[in-house]
């Protein structure tokens, strides 16, 4: 539960934050910000479990003995799937429940 009400925080803090420049930068800007932080996110993702898939062919003892790379793969994927939530709770979420107040997209 304590993880649940850690990302349900951190999606709040993202969507003040869109709430919050909105105005300033604009929709689009936002959103197409938010959509190559996803990008971003998914590269790192992918980096991180083609770190995993190396360590599983070379063997499980071999890859600690090497530095353990699934510790590394372990934060790599947390950061990226933060990173992707953040990006999504800023662009996609609130600019799409903005547009169904006001109506129209500029």
């Amino acid at each position: 539960a304590g993880i649940s009400v850690l990302l349900g925080g951190f999606k709040l803090i993202m969507t003040l934050v869109a709430v919050a420049t909105v105005d300033k930068l604009g929709r689009r800007p936002l959103l197409l910000g938010g959509v190559a932080g996803m990008v971003l996110a998914l590269v790192l993702l992918t980096l991180a479990q083609g770190e995993v898939d190396s360590a599983a062919v070379q063997g499980a003892a071999s890859a600690a003995a090497a530095g353990g790379v699934g510790v590394g793969a372990a934060w790599l994927s947390a950061v990226a799937l933060l990173l992707y939530v953040g990006c999504y709770q800023v662009s996609t979420v609130t600019i799409v429940f903005m547009r169904g107040q006001a109506g129209s997209v500029d």
